[in-house]
């Protein structure tokens, strides 16, 4: 059995070219790159031994794959026999015949891994996981697990040079916190995911900018842009002003200017997840009252608005199935 890193076609390997590390003599910058990659996964995940990148439209063969250019699977690759094709491919398997054997792919990671350079701040890594991540959600609702898919997801930090910027380095550690795993290829020590605080108030404290400002220590209550957390009533409240500010029409039609439905997203759904599990009430309801007074005045073809409908739906099975 071997196992295999796909990346998507459309933006690999042609992105290695854009490298400015200084490259060893005597190698390419996709080889250095790719042996990069290999060593952060094969580190983090010692157990895999991922030995090879292949680079590909990964839904030729996992229609589930939901594909963007920072999109990719890790998959392992064995030998089956010729009657266990059909079981295989019913379990969302990719089973080929390379001449003298049948060969079973399966998916046993779901991968995002960033730009080399992180680009604007706000949409660095909400463009990343968004909106795929909330496309497996849907795929997924009707699962008997309350995870967001059906394996579990890594986003590799693919940047050459640290990164400083407050918002990113929350970006990671709520995904990471949230149960999202995280590599760092360049060993650049953007984000120690070990400094994630497993408390939610030291982990405000640590990784939110706004925090000293918008925490009121005698009510105990943080108010950020897109939720409130009161830590008295351990309970984390979802906030729709921003969202609302970011309506604009387009045709007579309402839409989200920009995107930003995708820094809402990723403002809320992984620090929910976090604060969740940790035993918070999630109250998401004023998110719901912002969807249903204007998902019909949106485009009926419009993607965003369908997947603020998803993100209401996975919420509701999270909170209650958990």
């Amino acid at each position: 059995m071997k196992r295999i890193l796909i990346l998507n076609s459309d933006g690999f390997p042609d992105r290695y070219s854009q490298l400015t590390t200084p490259v060893p003599t005597g190698i390419t910058k996709q080889a250095y790159a790719e042996k990069k990659i290999l060593k952060a996964l094969n580190t983090y995940y010692s157990k895999i031994s991922v030995s090879e990148i292949e680079y590909l439209n990964m839904q030729t063969q996992f229609s589930q794959v939901q594909n963007s250019v920072n999109s990719g699977v890790v998959i392992e690759e064995f030998e089956i026999k010729p009657s266990q094709s059909t079981m295989y491919t019913r379990n969302g398997c990719y089973v080929y015949n390379n001449g003298t054997s049948f060969i079973c792919r399966r998916i046993i990671l779901y991968i995002y891994i960033t730009d080399l350079v992180e680009g604007a701040r706000d949409s660095f890594i909400s463009q990343t996981v968004f909106p795929t991540l909330l496309d497996y959600a849907k795929l997924y609702l009707n699962s008997p697990s309350y995870c967001i898919a059906d394996h579990k997801f890594c986003i590799i930090n693919f940047t050459e040079r640290a990164i400083t910027a407050p918002i990113i380095l929350k970006n990671f550690a709520t995904l990471y916190a949230a149960g999202m795993d995280y590599i760092e290829v360049f060993d650049n020590s953007a984000f120690n995911y070990h400094s994630v605080k497993k408390d939610l108030f030291d982990f405000h404290e640590k990784f939110s900018s706004d925090f000293q400002t918008n925490y009121n220590q005698t009510t105990k209550i943080y108010d950020g842009k897109c939720y409130s957390i009161n830590f008295n009533d351990r309970c984390l409240t979802w906030k729709t002003d921003y969202l609302s500010s970011k309506l604009t029409r387009i045709g007579g039609k309402l839409d989200f200017s920009g995107s930003s439905e995708k820094f809402y997203w990723i403002d809320t759904l992984p620090v929910s997840i976090f604060a969740y599990n940790l035993g918070y009430k999630i109250d998401y309801s004023n998110f719901v009252n912002f969807y249903n007074t204007n998902k019909l005045l949106f485009k009926s073809t419009s993607g965003k608005i369908v997947r603020c409908e998803t993100l209401i739906k996975y919420m509701d099975k999270y909170t209650k199935e958990n």
